[in-house]
């Protein structure tokens, strides 16, 4: 028998779960950051849409694939090892992602992302499980996965800002005739600007400043002159402007869809810029701005390094994690006799039993808390995809709004993260294990519904915003609970169990834009049914959340 002298129990238990943290908050930066830097990566590559989606697509499907193999690998093999190859793998990947040179590379890496980030959360669990005790693995949980909403809100503006480190003044902003990318459609948009019955807008009164020697009666001309032609003409009308202290307009600042940049620049006296450097940065800015799609932008090259960046932090946050954790608190050296007995958890001196399918398939709870996923997530996901999309189509709110507005509810999010773990540990000495986690599981989703149905009848963005951040701290509360519940039923069998219900989770995720674009489709692009097709997703998981019962562990993973 172990004897040690009366000691105070050490803390290593804390220190397990900050690495675990702050590989939650690398887990999201990395998956987010793309979705910003997008456009930029597009244009760099000369991606089309349909490219670029399935880009953003491919991850989600591997995430969810592998979340359950992957599980396994680490109930096998332990916590420490696939975790830390797991982290490792999946900055790799975030690395090579910076070296793309084309579309198959370009997928490879996000595919392997989506693969090595899938044993992420189920191993996490599984580390909670062992190494906190009963009564506070809801806080554990919920810490664990706030770290993830932290670094979701957190990459638009990382990500955004290392751009722009990455692309100083010192870069040239001259066009080169390989930046123009469709020089047809370029002179269609300014002849068409110099048609009389043409909408006077901000954007056609610069095409017009633009257009000196493209009057459209030289048209079909142009078109008979060999691209690198067309694109060497076009790029030296352009850098003709470039150092026009005339050619922006002050009023475009509130409607053209301007880059950070060029409002901080709007902002300042004309006379203040510098004519080698801020002022063709400023109009090189605008002119892409007016000409979506049909120039490369300026931040293009700055993409990369940021990548790069994110990476190569990742790699530094595996080697933190392998120092720092042991699959076990008796197999580290800091942590002592009190700490493990306050845990309070047996010692699991085997590899956990193979993934109990047959017990899985057949479990009701387990399905009620597939189901619970798979729907909520469908709601969910248009904090983090479509949000920007609706509020410029229904509000035409400008891009540096959008972005804050997109910030907002991933923000308030992470309260609920918070205080949904500590919710689910108090309750469950109140009502019980069964409705401990059931309740507050299926009751958070109803909040999502009554926020979702108020946004049809919502006529500022700002109102929709604070409805949508309603939605995601609702959301964002049952994560602690959907954490502990697994811990609850799936012994030694944990991460498997986590993993399957991730799974679900993010097969809601991938449908959830195809539904959109189908709903929107078929309404004539009335946004208002999006809002109800997602309140009717929450609605129908807090349903199947009613049926979740932490009480009955699954057979044959008994620790």
């Amino acid at each position: 028998m172990e004897i040690e002298p009366s000691r105070p129990a050490t803390r290593v238990r804390y220190a397990v779960i900050a690495v675990c943290v702050a590989m939650s908050v690398l887990l999201y930066l990395d998956r987010v950051c793309v979705s910003i830097a997008e456009g930029y990566i597009r244009d760099d590559l000369g991606l089309s849409d349909q490219q670029m989606s399935w880009f953003l697509g491919v991850f989600f499907w591997t995430y969810a694939i592998a979340q359950v193999p992957t599980a396994a690998l680490s109930e096998r093999f332990g916590p420490r090892v696939m975790l830390g190859l797991y982290i490792l793998g999946w900055s790799l990947f975030t690395l090579a992602m910076g070296y793309a040179g084309g579309f198959v590379s370009l997928l490879a890496t996000r595919a392997g992302l989506g693969l090595a980030q899938a044993g992420a959360y189920p191993t996490s669990g599984l580390l909670v499980s062992r190494w906190i005790p009963y009564s506070g693995r809801g806080s554990a949980s919920s810490l664990v996965a706030f770290g993830g909403r932290l670094g979701g809100a957190l990459a638009p503006i990382l990500t955004s800002w290392l751009i722009l480190a990455f692309t100083p003044l010192s870069v040239p902003v001259a066009f080169t005739p390989d930046q123009i990318r469709d020089p047809v459609g370029f002179v269609n948009r300014l002849a068409a600007a110099n048609d009389p019955a043409a909408k006077p807008t901000s954007v056609r009164d610069a095409l017009v400043r633009l257009q000196r020697d493209f009057a459209s009666d030289r048209l079909d001309e142009f078109r008979k002159l060999p691209l690198d032609e067309q694109r060497r003409e076009l790029a030296e009308l352009l850098n003709y402007s470039l150092g026009n202290a005339d050619f922006v307009d002050p009023a475009w600042r509130k409607t053209l869809p301007l880059e950070r940049e060029a409002f901080a620049l709007l902002d300042r006296p004309r006379e203040s810029l510098s004519r080698d450097a801020e002022l063709p940065r400023l109009n090189r800015l605008v002119m892409e701005a007016v000409l979506p799609k049909l120039v490369h932008r300026l931040y293009g090259q700055g993409w990369r390094p940021t990548i790069v960046v994110f990476g190569l932090l990742g790699t530094l946050i595996a080697l933190a994690y392998w120092v720092i954790v042991r699959d076990r608190p008796d197999l580290h050296p800091g942590c002592n006799l009190a700490e493990r007995e306050l845990i309070g958890q047996p010692l699991v001196t085997e590899a956990a039993p193979s993934i109990p399918l047959a017990a899985m398939l057949g479990s009701f709870s387990l399905w009620c808390m597939s189901a619970g996923q798979f729907l909520i997530n469908v709601g969910w996901v248009l904090l983090v995809t479509n949000l920007p999309k609706f509020l410029d189509e229904r509000f035409q709110v400008p891009l540096a709004d959008r972005g804050t507005m997109q910030f907002i509810p991933l923000l308030v999010g992470i309260g609920g993260m918070l205080l949904g773990g500590q919710l689910t540990d108090r309750l469950v000495p109140v009502l019980g294990r069964r409705w401990g986690r059931s309740a507050i599981l299926s009751g958070s989703k109803l909040l999502a519904v009554g926020a979702y149905l108020a946004c049809p009848f919502l006529d500022s963005p700002w109102l929709v915003t604070i409805a949508l951040a309603v939605v995601a701290f609702s959301t964002d509360l049952a994560v602690g609970a959907t954490w502990a519940y697994a811990q609850d039923v799936g012994g030694r069998n944990t991460a498997s169990i986590l993993g399957w219900g991730n799974m679900w989770g993010n097969f809601g995720a991938a449908v959830a834009p195809v539904l959109f674009a189908y709903v929107l489709a078929w309404s004539g692009n009335d946004w208002n049914w999006v809002f109800y097709a997602c309140a009717g997703a929450c609605f129908l998981s807090g349903v199947a959340s009613l049926g979740i019962d932490a009480t009955k562990p699954i057979q044959s993973a008994q620790t």
